[in-house]
């Protein structure tokens, strides 16, 4: 952007003087051409005509996907000063700016400047202002927008781990032995036998046998 304002900055100037050397009656017209390594410039001067003075200049730099710089400007037309300016820098996919501005119109001062760096997915940016009748100031800014976001993470783990172990051991052994026997050697009906007849001897133990009174009363402690 420097080089293209010096650019426009000379052509004004020579506007300027050669504004200065014109005459009503006359015009005169200057070229002047340069080509050096890749570079042209180019400067024209139109003094005299209908409007007045017609100043444009033109820089191309690399070629296509060099440098292409623009300039011109108007001096005494009906709508005062036109100036234009425009820039392409690395072809499609690089930057273009351009620049514009008139003085004298009807509504004043119109000056509009846009530049898109970076091609569809890059940055697009505007301003444009508008001075006379009354102020429109416009400010515009797109950056290309991402991809929407993937989808979150997937499932948490499954289930935890089967039931516990199966139930304890079975039950205990059986119930413990019968009744011990009142006295060995002797069968359940011959204890029933024997219990009738302890309830006498034990209500007379003096007339039995000491041994028999014993083995009553252990029998009639077993009813």
């Amino acid at each position: 952007m420097t080089t293209i304002s010096n650019i426009l900055s000379k052509a004004l100037a020579v506007g300027a003087v050669a504004f200065a050397l014109s005459g009503p009656a006359h015009a005169q017209n200057i070229g002047v051409g340069v080509g050096l390594g890749g570079i042209d410039a180019g400067l024209g001067v139109s003094l005299g005509g209908d409007n007045g003075i017609d100043v444009g200049a033109g820089a191309s730099i690399g070629g296509d996907n060099g440098v292409n710089a623009g300039a011109g400007a108007t001096v005494g037309g009906s709508s005062g000063v036109d100036a234009g300016l425009g820039a392409s820098v690395g072809g499609d996919s690089g930057i273009n700016a351009g620049a514009g501005a008139t003085v004298g119109g009807e509504s004043g001062v119109d000056v509009g400047a846009g530049a898109t760096i970076g091609g569809d997915s890059g940055v697009n940016a505007g301003v444009g202002a508008s001075i006379g009748d009354g102020i429109d100031v416009g400010i515009g800014i797109g950056i290309g927008g991402g991809g929407s976001a993937g989808p979150g993470p997937g499932p948490g783990p499954g289930p935890g781990p089967g039931p516990g172990p199966g139930p304890g051991p079975g039950p205990g052994p059986g119930p413990g032995p019968g009744p011990a026997p009142v006295a060995p050697g002797i069968e359940g009906g011959e204890v029933a036998t024997a219990q009738r007849r302890c309830v006498e001897i034990v209500a007379n133990p003096a007339a039995y046998d000491s041994d028999l009174v014993s083995l009553c009363l252990a029998v009639q402690a077993t009813r």
